[in-house]
C-alpha cells in the first residue's frame, strides 16, 4: 500500500482517544480497503487496535474500527474513523 497521511481533524480525534498514529496506519495496512458505492476514490476499511485506556495508560483494550480513506495522487489520506471513545467518553464526568 502507497503512503498513508492523517486528516487534523482525525489526528485530534487519535489523541482523544490515546491511539498512536502509527498503531492506526499499521492496522490500516494490514486491513482490505473496499471501494465505498457511489462515492469515486473513497474506501472503507475495519480494522482492530490496542487502545490505551484512559485512566490506566499502561494497558490497552482492542477497538473495532471503520475507517474511511481517500485516494490521493500521493497516496491515502485518512478522512474519518468510526469506532472510538468519544471525549465525554474518555474522561469528562457525568453532567
Amino acid at each position: 500500500m502507497e503512503d498513508i497521511s492523517i486528516s487534523e481533524p482525525v489526528r485530534r480525534q487519535l489523541r482523544t482517544a490515546l491511539l498512536e498514529e502509527l498503531d492506526l496506519i499499521t492496522s490500516i495496512r494490514e486491513s482490505s480497503q473496499v471501494a465505498v458505492p457511489g462515492e469515486p476514490g473513497t474506501y472503507s476499511c475495519d480494522c482492530t487496535v490496542a487502545v490505551r485506556r484512559p485512566l490506566d495508560p499502561e494497558t490497552a483494550e482492542l477497538k473495532e474500527l471503520r475507517v474511511l480513506l481517500r485516494k490521493m495522487e500521493t497516496g491515502w489520506l485518512v478522512s474519518s474513523i468510526e469506532g472510538l471513545s468519544t471525549e465525554k467518553e474518555v474522561g469528562e464526568p457525568e453532567p
